[in-house]
């Protein structure tokens, strides 16, 4: 039959397209597509509702041209996918309003529907139209002499500033394998409004236990964590901009810390789609420090947000980011691509671990030794990435914050709109492996039981 002729059969499935079609779910889409200014966007977002947002949106793509309609129901393709399959069976009539169409076409007169409607429609119409589709429009009080030329592989541009964009970029349909969007099989659901709650703990000071002799607590002495605080700011920022709900938990002991993560594993979660913690504190293999000194097991953190002891994330993806020493040996730089070069000499240990003053020099996030025996996470559904690797230290900036917590911030800040986070934390370790000097190498280590790719889609 030729190509679809989607105006027609958007007209004729409309209240089935009304029922479900949501709008918050492809609005960004369609202005990074320049379907859609900024001024229709308001326009249906001032709808309220979403039944009157979604007849606000439809009326617009009817009386915007084929081309549009077309990327219109793609973009369903991305985001709705019921809907898009719902629209690829032709409807009784269609080849006759074919002909019409095609009129209309050579005639110079732009197909619209027959459609009553009081909006004023401005000068989006004709964007997406090919090079050689020089259409003259004119819907209500707006008149359009011929489109410029642009090509079905449109940039895509940023939609209008708000709080995600201006330090996430948004969702990059351009950069996303076309077989990955919101409603795959094989991506989790990103779409809830929030996304989900992102629990902060930070462990800053570590006051002296009263309890304990001058002796043990000279030998357990655990330092202030200079810099942590701009760590905290940085996460905050960033989960905000992604729309998670963040909450925010400073200088905890041990009980407070199992306390608060009970509570929030006890929470209807239900509504959201995912769950982020970050733990910053001191710490060895497999344990992080309370304020008090005393310890919490990773493991232990796990299994707060199992699927057994989480029912309401039961199949939804927990991400915990553990930025703590796991021991206190140094990772070791070699020369990179440099064949000619000669071998570095070895570098002398160490004599003190807290690098403080300058913004130039770094610590550690140190705690003292433990033998304990590595646990590696077998629970569905969750990815634990640690900081460094195990039995090695962790590098933190007294005035820039920890390495870890930078490259993670600058990362999901470039790339949540176009990668998995697998792939992102892949490029953490990229840039983090090339930080510090020779003798003072830092990797991070993601440990993963995620079923499905995990993308965010910031301004979704």
């Amino acid at each position: 039959m030729g190509t679809p002729n989607y105006a027609y059969r958007l007209r004729k499935k409309r209240d089935k397209v009304l029922r479900d079609l949501e709008p918050r779910k492809i609005l960004n889409l369609l202005y990074q597509e320049e379907v859609f200014e900024s001024e229709d966007m308001e326009e249906v977002k001032a709808g309220g509702a979403r039944n009157i947002q979604a007849n606000i949106l439809l009326d617009k793509i009817l009386h915007s041209g084929d081309e549009n309609i077309a990327t219109f129901v793609n973009a369903l393709k991305r985001t709705q996918l019921h809907l898009y399959k719902l629209l690829q069976n032709p409807v009784p009539g269609e080849e006759l309003a074919e002909g019409d169409r095609r009129v209309n076409q050579i005639t110079g007169q732009l197909y619209t529907t027959s459609l009553n409607t009081h909006h004023e429609y401005p000068n989006y119409i004709g964007k997406a139209l090919s090079p050689t589709r020089m259409v003259p429009a004119k819907i209500g009080n707006t008149e359009k002499g011929a489109a410029y030329s642009h090509t079905s592989d449109a940039h895509l541009v940023e939609p209008p500033p708000d709080e995600i964009c201006s330090f996430v970029k948004p969702t990059d349909w351009k950069k996303i394998p076309p077989h990955i969007c919101p409603d795959s099989e094989k991506v989790y659901p990103m779409t809830s409004k929030p996304r989900g709650i992102a629990l902060i703990i930070n462990n800053e000071i570590f006051p002296d236990n009263p309890e304990k002799t001058e002796k043990e607590k000279e030998k357990e002495k655990l330092e202030v964590r200079q810099g942590s605080d701009k760590d905290v700011k940085s996460l905050e920022k960033l989960y905000e901009a992604l729309d998670f709900k963040v909450r925010t938990e400073r200088n905890k002991k041990r009980k407070e810390i199992l306390e608060i993560l009970d509570d929030v594993s006890h929470q209807d979660h239900s509504q959201y789609d995912c769950f982020v913690l970050w733990l910053m504190s001191h710490g060895q293999n497999g344990l992080f420090y309370g304020s008090d000194g005393e310890t919490v097991p990773i493991e232990t953190v796990r299994d707060f947000f199992s699927n057994a002891n989480c029912p309401s994330l039961k199949g939804k993806p927990k991400v915990i980011f553990i930025q703590a020493c796991r021991g206190q040996e140094r990772e070791k730089g070699v020369v990179a691509d440099a064949p000619n070069a000669p071998a570095p000499q070895p570098p002398q240990p160490s004599t003190n671990d807290d690098l403080s003053g300058s913004t130039n020099s770094e610590v550690t996030d140190k705690g003292f030794t433990f033998c304990i025996r590595e646990t590696i996470a077998n629970h569905a559904d969750i990815l634990i990435a640690n900081s460094t690797l195990s039995g090695h230290a962790a590098f933190r900036n007294p005035v820039l914050g920890s390495r870890f917590v930078r490259c993670v911030v600058e990362v999901f800040q470039e790339q949540a709109g176009s990668e998995d986070i697998l792939g992102m934390l892949t490029e953490v370790n990229n840039r983090i492996s090339g930080m510090g000097e020779i003798d003072e190498k830092q990797i991070s280590e993601p440990t993963s039981t995620l079923r499905k790719k995990l993308y965010f889609w910031p301004g979704l």
